[in-house]
């Protein structure tokens, strides 16, 4: 969105919830498209912030919290042949 543009060129790019607050809240739209526009920024202002500083964005998100994970699946076979 070109609005989205004129409002971001020339921002300090670590201020990331006040970007997100004004492009949320610059526009009555709501929908799909304008979160995913926003979403998408986001993303890309965190991952500056984190090369700005040097460090892995989960860390400036608060760290590690876990050592492992546990996942569902349901696929059984030990090779190829038995998946499908």
């Amino acid at each position: 969105m070109e609005g989205y543009r004129d409002y971001l060129i020339g921002k300090g790019p670590l201020l990331i919830e006040h970007h997100w607050q004004y492009l949320y809240r610059c526009t009555h739209f709501r929908g799909a498209a304008i979160l995913g526009a926003i979403t998408t920024i986001d993303i890309a202002l965190w991952d500056i912030s984190g090369k700005h500083f040097g460090i892995p964005v989960y860390q400036l998100l608060g760290g590690k919290t876990r050592d492992r994970a546990y996942v569902y699946y349901h696929v059984k076979g030990n090779t190829k042949d038995k998946l499908i």
